[in-house]
């Protein structure tokens, strides 16, 4: 077969050719992706309904679990308040104690001050401030104190004892192993 097209036509033909077979895959290429994303479409709709969807219900959930969260510490905080409260019942309290030691101060000593000493949360030592008619009186108190079962024992100083009359003291008074706020 002869060929009639000089070769520098057969050149330039051959490039036209690729260029218009390459122009119509990419036409191709464009149009199939086009229709593709068409298709696309309701599936992305779908999806995207059903993502606001969910994060609605996450947000939801996510609430009521701090919200459950909140409540279990709340329940956690009140637990421990009643297990106090229901302990501190058999705990005697600081103005009960001051009551006990006022009944057992006789008519001639007069109660000034209280002072008490704690160590971890549990008074360990009272001193106890005042005013004594007599000697006798004040010597009186001391041993009432000893006596009780609250106390362990009552220090009175033996400077406290100088005087006759109208004796200012302070006793120390170590506390028995009873819990005490």
């Amino acid at each position: 077969m002869i060929n009639l097209i000089p070769p520098a036509a057969k050149k330039q033909v051959k490039i036209e050719y690729s260029i218009r077979t390459l122009s119509m895959l990419l036409v191709l290429f464009a149009t199939a992706l086009a229709i593709i994303g068409l298709l696309l479409v309701p599936t992305y709709v779908l999806i995207h309904s059903q993502l606001v969807t969910y994060e609605a219900q996450y947000n939801e959930v996510s609430e009521l679990t701090n919200s459950y969260e909140d409540l279990e510490k709340a329940v956690t905080v009140t637990n421990v308040i009643s297990t106090a409260l229901l302990t501190s019942g058999s705990e005697l309290l600081f103005s009960e104690l001051i009551t006990e030691i006022k009944v057992l101060a006789i008519e001639n000593a007069h109660l000034e001050s209280f002072t008490m000493l704690r160590s971890e949360g549990v008074i360990t030592e009272l001193r106890v401030s005042g005013e004594a008619d007599s000697r006798a009186s004040l010597v009186a108190f001391r041993d009432a104190l000893e006596d009780h079962s609250l106390f362990e024992s009552a220090a009175l100083p033996l400077s406290n004892l100088a005087k006759d009359v109208n004796i200012p003291f302070s006793i120390s008074i170590v506390m028995a192993n009873t819990q005490i706020e």
